[in-house]
């Protein structure tokens, strides 16, 4: 393979991967691993099209892919956020691309850098963005348990939880804050997702949500235990009703 080709294929792949980043930063950042496969997945999309479907229709295709593999225990609020993020960073980038093809003398060979740029740029502006109301969405959450005691957990309000079970709030719990907790299901609830209907693990829950530092509020509602949560800094999604 020319050394050319080798250039390009590197170029691309990076610009791939800095835009994703800069989608997934809304979120607060994806694995490095998933972001490299959905890179890698939009990279082929754009050097190695198949001649059955449009060009079109294929990268929106293993757009949608890439998407998939970035969503993956997220959230329904942070898979907005990702999606909605997806769409702004790739039309800053058609649109400074647009203004350098029509307004400009800068080269082709440029067009990777101002890309790059423009999604490197939006990144640092989300990340500043983010860490501003980083404290109006994640709050202490002091789990009761029978022994009396409060364990402190990490809890995300997601505007997206609109869960409820008979007129009740539902909050939704770490598998593995649920075992360190000891605490067991008494039933179960269907629940939708992007993937169809399952069933979680139910139980009730009493616990409080440390709002500031000079205010709390105590809940007693029913509480989903969810083994797809992964590790992203909490073990609570708190519901939209408890803002």
């Amino acid at each position: 393979m020319p050394i050319t080709e080798i250039l390009n294929t590197f170029t691309v792949f990076v610009t791939a991967y800095i835009v994703l980043y800069a989608a997934a930063s809304f979120i607060g950042g994806a694995p490095a691993l998933r972001n490299t496969v959905a890179a890698v997945i939009l990279s082929i999309a754009y050097l190695r099209p198949l001649p059955v479907i449009s060009d079109t229709a294929f990268a929106v295709s293993l757009t949608i892919a890439a998407l998939l593999i970035l969503k993956k225990e997220l959230a329904f609020g942070e898979f907005t956020l990702l999606t909605a993020g997806y769409a702004l960073v790739l039309a800053a980038v058609t649109g400074a691309e647009y203004i350098r093809l029509s307004f400009t003398d800068v080269g082709d060979v440029w067009s990777p850098v101002v890309s790059g740029g423009v999604a490197i740029a939006i990144s640092v502006l989300t990340y500043i963005m983010r860490k501003a109301r980083e404290q109006k969405v994640y709050y202490d959450v002091g789990v009761l348990t029978e022994d009396g005691r409060e364990h402190k957990l990490k809890g995300y309000l997601d505007t997206g939880n609109a869960l409820y079970s008979d007129g009740e709030a539902v909050v939704v719990l770490s598998e593995r804050a649920a075992l360190k907790l000891k605490l067991k299901a008494t039933g179960y609830m269907a629940v939708n997702t992007v993937s169809g209907v399952g069933l979680l693990p139910e139980t009730r829950l009493k616990y409080k949500i440390y709002y500031d530092k000079f205010r709390h509020k105590l809940y007693s509602t029913p509480a989903l235990i969810s083994d797809k949560m992964g590790r992203r800094g909490y073990d609570v999604i708190i519901h939209k009703d408890m803002k």
